[in-house]
């Protein structure tokens, strides 16, 4: 196997370890998935996309090299609420990603909160 089709497999390695399908990871790197799916065929992806990959959590070091990056560390398995919710927050525009961080971030302070008050 020559290197660019095995940056194809590990690219679609990748991929299923975040959990994502051909046509987010294409949205993802700003491609479609029919393009994305040339790309884990062996096609090599030029350097936007490279750079839209490691902006998405990507771990470069395993797709050109075979080896895991020092911090990729294995992504637990999403329960398909999970995915969905992650799958909408990477669809959202960025006021949307910022309503869903505060939103978030506010629910999780209610609960620890809640834990605490609990405690005392």
């Amino acid at each position: 196997m020559n290197s660019i089709s095995l940056f194809g497999e590990r690219l679609r390695e990748e991929r299923e370890r975040l959990g994502l399908s051909q046509a987010t990871a294409g949205a993802a790197a700003g491609v479609s998935r029919e393009m994305w799916g040339k790309y884990e065929r062996g096609a090599m992806p030029g350097g936007e996309v490279l750079l839209c990959l490691a902006k998405s959590d990507f771990d470069m070091a395993y797709l050109f090299t075979g080896q895991r990056g020092v911090s990729s560390a294995p992504a637990p398995a999403l329960k398909p609420d999970e995915a969905a919710l992650l799958d909408n927050y990477r669809h959202c525009s960025v006021e949307g990603k910022n309503a869903v961080k505060t939103t978030v971030s506010c629910l999780a302070q209610q609960v620890t909160g809640a834990k605490k008050g609990r405690a005392a």
